[in-house]
């Protein structure tokens, strides 16, 4: 099973080829996902995200936090041992540029967690370097045009690699991009974006929205109620995925003023 979440459809993309590769299912991640999944033995549970604030979004921690995993026998041929094995988990999280300590954050998280008498182990951890999404901080911007073609025409093969891996269930694989300051941007930085800035009250519109209600429809969670007049409110369990921003199609929706004249992304197959 692969858990999924994606604001702008990076995640998505990666999420999608991950499954043809492995013949896998899917599965998205909402804030009313529930947490209880139930793998036969030997099945494998993927977690698949972008980073947002050099950790993954508060939606898949919170799917993280709360996790439980039962085993459900597939006949009785299988032994006891594949039954109360614990599952083979690994994450694979789009980015940018880098992702911090994010798989170190997502090991403890799921460490935490108990599982017939242990604990949830990471057994492998990937990036793919994807189109960057976020505007609303000064000196953040979407790429230009040449670099997203790049980041674009490279990551299937990224993703194929990574699949190979999975197939083979490897362990004890850390191939992701930390950047500068790792530690900085996930244990200072990270928790400081995620408190203050990770939340729907500067989202707003001007007086040219077309009231299509486009980012209701991409809203990931939710979030977004119109008004009467079809004009998007937000109910206050933002994730912080801009999927509304980038979704405009007259940039009549910004958050903040640090959006003003910056560019607009979203995944196109």
């Amino acid at each position: 099973m692969i858990c999924w979440f994606s604001g702008t459809g990076n995640s998505h993309a990666v999420a999608h080829l991950l499954a043809e590769a492995t013949s896998d299912c899917l599965m998205p991640l909402t804030f009313s996902t529930s947490p209880s999944i139930s793998l036969s033995p030997g099945e494998p549970l993927g977690l698949v995200f972008p980073i947002y604030g050099w950790d993954a979004p508060n939606v898949v921690r919170q799917f993280v936090e709360n996790l439980s995993i039962t085993i459900t026998p597939t006949s009785t041929a299988a032994s006891e041992e594949d039954q109360t094995a614990s599952p083979y988990i690994y994450m694979v999280c789009t980015c940018g540029d880098d992702i911090g300590l994010t798989h170190r954050l997502m090991a403890r998280r799921l460490h935490r967690r108990p599982h017939l008498g242990g604990q949830l182990t990471l057994n492998a951890a990937w990036s793919v370097v994807m189109p960057n999404t976020y505007t609303a901080l000064p000196g953040f911007d979407t790429d230009a045009e040449t670099v997203v073609s790049a980041k674009l025409e490279a990551f299937p093969a990224r993703v194929a690699h990574i699949a190979s891996l999975i197939l083979q269930r490897a362990t004890g694989i850390v191939d992701v991009r930390p950047g500068a300051l790792p530690w900085t941007k996930s244990h200072i930085l990270g928790p400081l974006f995620h408190a203050f800035l990770v939340t729907d009250k500067r989202l707003h519109t001007n007086s040219e929205c077309l009231a299509c209600r486009s980012c209701q429809r991409v809203c990931p969670v939710g979030n977004i109620r119109p008004t009467a007049d079809g004009r998007p409110t937000w109910q206050g369990h933002c994730t912080g995925c801009l999927a509304c921003y980038h979704t405009c199609p007259n940039h009549s929706l910004a958050c903040g003023r640090f959006t003003r004249g910056k560019g607009q992304y979203r995944y196109q197959p």
